[in-house]
């Protein structure tokens, strides 16, 4: 998406991944491929699973890369960590 989102569909489910403001001058370790990256090179992602609960991941910026590294079964463990994702009524985030 053009304003940073990035987004996973599994099944008749979609996660939006929000980007968050990088904060700190450290390395981002990514939860999809594993690889150490910088923060030019990494992102740090809020996703919404259920009412007031959410999950935090980190991110390669070069996505399709990343995919290639992590391969299906990474893809699936990602999946697994968001999924399945809980209603939420519009007053609950």
């Amino acid at each position: 998406m053009a304003d940073g989102r990035l987004a996973l569909v599994h099944g008749d489910q979609l996660a939006e991944f929000t980007p968050l403001d990088p904060k700190g001058a450290r390395a981002l370790h990514c939860d999809l491929c594993h690889y150490t990256r910088s923060r030019s090179e990494a992102a740090l992602y809020r996703v919404h699973v259920a009412a007031r609960r959410t999950r935090y991941v980190t991110l390669c910026l070069g996505s399709a890369a990343c995919v290639t590294r992590a391969g299906e079964r990474g893809l699936l463990k990602l999946a697994e960590r968001i999924f399945p994702i809980e209603p939420i009524g519009p007053d609950e985030r």
